[in-house]
């Protein structure tokens, strides 16, 4: 399981950062990893517990098409989803007001394949090595085998989490911006 994390705090009361939160095409357009082709809640109503999402991205030379489905909510305070998509992936935003504004924690989770780490890790002659011990030693060392898969979903956990500071930041930005206006 890779999990990846990571915790912002804006200069904005908790209503206005939950409203952007629990608005997903808001949300997802500030996002500078994908381009957003389409983003909607179905029935155009307010996001809520079972709200499906239709998420249609470009994210590099791919397409991605999912749903999410909004499986814990908590006005001002949680937004929990799990997505259809091939690997499903779990995301999880909370959010605390404090004097000074909100925090915002956001986390995601999945179970992450073979072709994932081989396709999104750099190819490295160290990657290329424990990408090939892996695979032999799943014959006989299983134990070493899975040790060297953890590393590497360690290594795909820390390039994640750059990517989702730099969303949490962007957003930080946009929401600390706007109220200066």
């Amino acid at each position: 399981m890779v999990t990846v994390s990571s915790t912002v705090h804006i200069q904005q009361p908790l209503n206005v950062v939950f409203d952007l939160l629990a608005d997903p095409s808001a949300k997802t357009a500030l996002n500078a990893m994908v381009e957003p082709i389409s983003v909607e809640i179905e029935n155009h109503e307010r996001l809520q517990l079972g709200s499906i999402c239709h998420y249609r991205l470009n994210f590099g030379n791919t397409i991605l098409d999912y749903h999410g489905r909004v499986t814990a909510f908590e006005e001002g305070k949680l937004i929990e989803s799990q997505t259809d998509s091939e690997t499903p992936l779990t995301i999880r935003v909370e959010t605390v007001a404090d004097d000074a504004g909100t925090w915002i924690r956001q986390a995601e989770s999945f179970e992450a394949t073979d072709d994932m780490l081989d396709n999104a890790l750099p190819h490295t002659v160290m990657e290329k090595v424990r990408r090939y011990a892996y695979r032999m030693l799943l014959w006989s060392e299983a134990q070493t085998a899975m040790r060297i898969r953890e590393q590497r979903e360690q290594q795909l956990a820390e390039m994640l989490k750059v990517n989702l500071d730099r969303w949490l930041i962007d957003i930080k930005h946009y929401l600390e911006k706007n109220n200066e206006e």
